[in-house]
């Protein structure tokens, strides 16, 4: 038995390692994801703030309620803002991790009008992370 919980404790360290192994981050965005190309939405969008959530250390998740577009602007925008993040999460959605390495899973509601949630692990200790989305009224 301690020879089977000795072999998951190291599965479950690989894991984490592989999921923390650098990935390539395209020329002008942050290493750390945390900012990537945030920016003011431009004519007929909104940036619409989920929520800050903490994560209190090390394999720490939160729980990141659903979400929707306003009538405004009730499509998600479908911009890739953390390209080769290996994050989960629907275009049109940033994650500011404030230098925290994370995992992220967010699903996208039917027609791409929001979140309907999902879940950020900490890979790397505590602190906050914020979750906004990027609203359009193109369809």
């Amino acid at each position: 038995m301690l020879i089977v919980m000795n072999a998951l404790a190291i599965s479950a360290l690989a894991a984490t390692l592989v999921l923390a192994a650098p990935v390539a981050v395209p020329a002008g965005a942050p290493a750390d994801h945390s900012s990537a190309r945030v920016a003011a939405a431009g004519a007929g969008g909104e940036v619409v703030n989920v929520g800050t959530f903490r994560l209190t250390g090390f394999l720490s998740f939160v729980h990141v309620p659903a979400k929707a577009c306003p009538n405004t602007a009730p499509y998600l925008d479908g911009s890739e803002y953390h390209p080769g993040s290996g994050w989960l999460i629907p275009g049109g959605v940033t994650i500011d991790t404030r230098g925290l390495f994370v995992g992220a899973n967010l699903r996208p509601n039917e027609g791409r009008r929001g979140i309907i949630g999902g879940t950020i692990t900490s890979l790397s200790g505590s602190g906050d992370v914020t979750v906004r989305l990027h609203c359009t009224d193109r369809g």
